[in-house]
């Protein structure tokens, strides 16, 4: 059926890629359809078991996944259940509100007036980090490599286990959630041999770092030091303390097969750290131009020099 609608969407609309998403299928299907993790319901139990499936989704190839954001079936979700959904949603790939509650309503955004305003905010942080997601939604394709993943996937710290409640978005963000009703904190173990930024505090890696984080909250993320990340028309530095290395981003009309043939954004930054400076070059190997706005993270006193 997914092929079938592959192939009418393909013949009808040729120059335009076609968009589906399907709830079962080998893991073949991914060349074809975004999928969902099926019928989970309006538990916080659902809630963890359902970050653990879309991580184990990820690292079986299915990728371009995602969860019914407040639960499927059961009672209309508590405001705390919808919060947290919405909070680990923000940084799926599929970002969706779905149900079928037992008493006939229907979950959305706003079933709770008086939490709309944080559902509002949530909707927003999404929406800054689109370009990350979009960019590393690029080169989980071109590279094979997932965009949710366990932290384990990219270091070889042996504390890092299979059940925290973190996961990685894309190769420099580590996202930490809460999964227990009533949680106001949550332990955070950062990856050793890695620096990691959070706010305007600069961890090593190797320990572990209590983040509050309410329901009502925005959630606080760390950036790993080494890359350049791109958020509202802005690509901010977060260097190393000393060393180079390159960050890379990708965008294009999100429409056409233009990028094929060059007819995307693709930059290459390259970052040289030392003590004193941050020296930052780059360059476009795709056909649509751009001239980058660039800041160093904030906090850091040393000197910012582009080439």
């Amino acid at each position: 059926m997914v092929l079938a609608s592959y192939e009418a969407q393909t013949k009808k609309y040729p120059q335009i890629r076609p968009f589906l998403s399907t709830r079962s299928g080998s893991s073949a299907v991914r060349r074809l359809a975004q999928t969902w993790s099926g019928d989970n319901r309006t538990e916080f139990a659902d809630l963890r078991y359902c970050h653990n499936i879309g991580l184990t989704m990820s690292l079986s190839s299915l990728m371009f996944y995602g969860h019914d954001l407040g639960g499927f079936t059961g009672d209309m979700p508590s405001r705390e259940l919808l919060l947290r959904w919405l909070q680990h949603g923000v940084f799926e790939p599929r970002f969706t509100v779905h149900s079928w509650n037992r008493d006939g309503s229907a979950t959305m955004p706003w079933s709770y007036d008086d939490i709309l305003p944080y559902v509002k905010n949530l909707f927003e942080e999404r929406r800054s980090i689109l370009p990350y997601i979009y960019s590393s939604a690029y080169f989980c394709t071109r590279d094979n490599i997932p965009l949710n993943a366990p932290a384990f996937l990219y270091n070889d710290d042996p504390k890092l286990k299979c059940d925290l409640p973190s996961m990685m978005l894309g190769r420099d963000v580590l996202v930490p959630f809460v999964f227990e009703e009533g949680s106001r904190k949550v332990n955070v173990y950062l990856p050793d041999g890695e620096i990691w930024y959070f706010g305007g505090t600069v961890y090593d890696g190797g320990q572990s770092v209590e983040v509050p984080l309410e329901p009502t909250d925005t959630v606080p993320y760390f950036i790993k030091g080494g890359c350049v990340f791109p958020q509202n028309n802005k690509f901010t530095v977060y260097p190393v303390k000393n060393g180079k290395f390159t960050s890379e981003f990708f965008d294009d009309d999100g429409e056409s097969y233009a990028y094929k043939n060059g007819g995307c954004v693709l930059l290459e930054f390259s970052v040289k750290c030392t003590d004193t400076s941050v020296e930052v070059s780059y360059s476009n190997s795709g056909k649509m131009p751009i001239i980058p706005t660039i800041e160093l993270t904030k906090n850091d006193k040393r000197k910012l020099i582009i080439k």
